[in-house]
């Protein structure tokens, strides 16, 4: 399930990576089989034009574990690839491990591990879910704006409080 150590330089490299051509995301996705409609979904993702993908395969490589995606991006006209780490346990462990090297993405990276860190000791609940839609709030402040948001700490809140109404 992936590599066991990777060295400080490689490590910086992909660090440095992420920063530039990377999303630390947190992402609130819908989910019937969960009790309060959705599901709280951190992932890291690094993308490049498909003509220099293999520096994302390098990249996989040295992690050990993840998924590659081609997409299309109608912005530009071309094929990107997407290297993504999706589940609390896999983005744990590489932003863990990127997080000294991290540069501009650091208050993402910190808030992200926080939220898996509630996660993991409390599980989903009213009072962990209401920890994280604060938590939310703090990583959309600090990340691009993105129109696409479905969801915000408020919208959670909000959502939480018509459950237990």
């Amino acid at each position: 399930m992936g590599r066991q150590r990777i060295n400080k330089i490689t490590l910086s490299y992909i660090a440095g990576f992420l920063d530039g051509d990377g999303s630390v995301l947190l992402q609130f996705k819908p989910s019937k089989r969960h009790k309060f409609g959705f599901v709280v979904y951190p992932s890291v993702r690094f993308y490049q034009d498909s003509n220099n993908e293999k520096i994302l395969y390098w990249i996989k490589n040295q992690i050990g574990y993840g998924y590659m995606h081609k997409r299309a991006d109608k912005r530009r006209g071309t094929i990107m690839t997407q290297y993504s780490i999706e589940g609390a346990n896999q983005v744990k462990k590489i932003l863990a491990q990127l997080k000294p090297f991290i540069q501009l993405k650091k208050k993402q990276t910190e808030i992200i591990l926080k939220v898996i860190e509630i996660l993991q000791n409390n599980g989903v609940n009213k009072k962990s879910l209401l920890e994280i839609s604060r938590l939310y709030d703090k990583f959309a402040q600090c990340s691009y704006i993105s129109h696409r948001r479905k969801y915000t700490g408020e919208t959670i809140r909000n959502v939480i409080a018509k459950i237990n109404s």
